[in-house]
């Protein structure tokens, strides 16, 4: 007899990536990728892979850094989104930074140069993000208002420093 259901069950280990929400002077901070795959084109935060040793805030500011070539320091996390994707469990962990020096550019994705490349950098206006497709869909109704009023609401992680480079 079987107890529960087997078949949605997801896989114990997980990707653990991060994105940095960074917001300045009424705008936000979004790169723009293009996929080989059938995903196209769309907007995103910076972020990426977590890398072993790696803690959760280096990986956001190591990211931003990577992709567009802004410095930042991290503040705290305001979002977490579980997803399962060709096949794998998934975190994507958003983590709210601040700048603190750096150029804007086009960077790049380093982790997956034959399925992705970031084809632009951009601050966008609150309103601007209504001309857009970005992700993720979670914070759709969300984001204007953080973008807006420039108060993004963080989680309580006791454990979570702010880290600067």
């Amino acid at each position: 007899m079987k107890l529960k259901d087997e078949t949605n069950k997801l896989p114990v280990c997980a990707q653990i990536s991060v994105r940095a929400i960074i917001i300045e002077d009424g705008k936000v901070l979004m790169v723009e990728h293009e996929h080989t795959d059938k995903r196209g084109k769309f907007w995103i935060f910076p972020g990426g892979g977590v890398e072993e040793g790696e803690t959760i805030p280096d990986a956001a500011i190591r990211e931003t850094e990577e992709e567009t070539g802004i410095i930042v320091k991290s503040i705290g996390v305001a979002h977490v989104r579980e997803a399962q994707t060709l096949g794998q469990r998934a975190f994507e962990i958003y983590v709210v930074c601040k700048k603190i020096g750096g150029i804007l550019k086009v960077g790049s994705d380093p982790e997956a140069p034959e399925l992705v490349s970031i084809i632009d950098t951009r601050w966008f206006s609150a309103d601007e993000l209504n001309e857009i497709l970005y992700y993720p869909e979670t914070l759709w109704k969300t984001l204007p208002d953080w973008v807006k009023t420039g108060n993004v609401p963080i989680i309580p992680l006791p454990a979570f420093k702010v880290v600067e480079r």
